[in-house]
C-alpha cells in the first residue's frame, strides 16, 4: 500500500471503532452486520469461514450475525450441490438494497478522504500517519485496560 491507502485505513478504523461503539443504525442494525451483509455481497460463494477472514472476526461471531441476518431477512442460505455440508450466504432484496447504500456510504466517504489527503505534501502525511498509527494504538491500549477492569459475569 501507499502512504495515502494507510492513511485512508486508519481513518477507516478510527471511524468504525467510534461508530461501534456510539451508534446503531435502528434496532436490528448495527456496524458489524452491516459489514457482514458488505462481505456477503463482495466474496463469491460467502461462507462463515471467509465472511470471518475477511472482516477479522471469530467464525463464531460470524456465525451469531448470519443467523440474525437470516432471521430478519437479509440473508439467504444456501447450498453447493456438490458440497452439502458448506452453507453459503447470499443477500436478499432487502440485504442488496442496504449492501447498496453502503457501497455508495464507503465510496463517497473515501473519495472525500483523498481529496483531503491530496491537500497534504507526501512528508506531512507521512506525519499525519504516524499521528493516526499512535492514536489508534492508544485507542486500542485503553479499550484493553478498560475491558479487563470489567467483570464479565
Amino acid at each position: 500500500m501507499n502512504i495515502t491507502e494507510d492513511i485512508i485505513d486508519a481513518l477507516q478504523r478510527m471511524q468504525e471503532d467510534i461508530e461501534s461503539m456510539t451508534h446503531k443504525l435502528d434496532d436490528t442494525l448495527n456496524l458489524s452486520k452491516i459489514h457482514c451483509i458488505h462481505s456477503i455481497g463482495n466474496i463469491e460463494n460467502p461462507n462463515v469461514t471467509k465472511i470471518a477472514a475477511e472482516l477479522g472476526m471469530t467464525t463464531g461471531a460470524i456465525t451469531k450475525i448470519c443467523k440474525k441476518l437470516f432471521r430478519d431477512n437479509y440473508i439467504e442460505k444456501y447450498q453447493n450441490p456438490e458440497n452439502n455440508k458448506e452453507v453459503y450466504y447470499k443477500l436478499t432484496a432487502k440485504g442488496h438494497e442496504l449492501y447498496e447504500i453502503h457501497k455508495v456510504i464507503h465510496n463517497e466517504i473515501y473519495n472525500f478522504k483523498i481529496d483531503i489527503i491530496n491537500k497534504y505534501s507526501s512528508e506531512e502525511q507521512t506525519i499525519i500517519l504516524n499521528f493516526l498509527k499512535d492514536i489508534y494504538a492508544m485507542m486500542n491500549k485503553v479499550s484493553a485496560k478498560a475491558i479487563k477492569s470489567v467483570p464479565l459475569d
